[in-house]
Order: structure tokens, then C-alpha cells, then sequence
């Protein structure tokens, strides 16, 4: 179980997340956080994830598919909308590669 503290502000208790995904969705949030994060264009233009979104969302979703579906039920808990298409949209590309 995951306890964010910030401040004086009560405890919030994030049991559905493991922590090495928090930190990646705080990467994700600390990367956007004064910006809109780009919208990914569907259906899908291509299987290659490089080309659908920017060097930094490539990059940060180069990660296993097991860790990708951690993100995914991360970014939906949290309501991280933009977090939770770049998730779907790794996961996209890679089954639209495979047909």
C-alpha cells in the first residue's frame, strides 16, 4: 500500500498502485505539468509507437507489457486520461504490428 502525505493534508491510501509504477506516472505528470500532453491521433496511423507520439512518450513507454497493464490500471484509479490513451495506444501499436 502506497500513503501520499503531502503538507498538512490528511493521508491519501493508493493500495491498487505498486510504487515503481507511481513513479512513473509522477514522471509522466512532472514532464506535463506545464503542458497539455499531446493527443494521439486514432484509429492509429501505424504500428511503429515512434510515430504516433513524441521522443519523450516513446521513450518513457519503453517498458514490459506487464509493467505497461500496471500503468494503465494506474492512470484509470487516478483519472490520468492522457497517461491512460498513451498506455492503451503502446498496447495498440504493438497488437496492430503482430497482425
Amino acid at each position: 500500500m502506497i500513503c501520499w502525505k503531502g503538507g498538512n493534508e490528511e493521508p491519501i491510501s493508493l493500495p491498487e498502485i505498486k510504487s515503481a509504477t507511481l513513479k512513473k506516472v509522477f514522471e509522466y505528470c512532472e514532464e506535463y505539468k506545464n503542458r497539455d500532453p499531446p493527443t494521439i491521433e486514432k484509429p492509429l496511423k501505424s504500428s511503429n509507437f515512434h510515430e504516433l507520439v513524441p521522443a519523450f512518450d516513446a521513450k518513457f513507454m519503453d517498458l514490459e507489457q506487464s509493467e505497461i497493464f500496471d500503468i494503465i490500471m494506474a492512470a484509470n484509479y487516478l483519472d490520468i486520461r492522457p497517461l491512460l490513451d498513451l498506455a492503451c495506444a503502446k498496447i495498440a501499436s504493438s497488437i496492430k504490428g503482430n497482425l
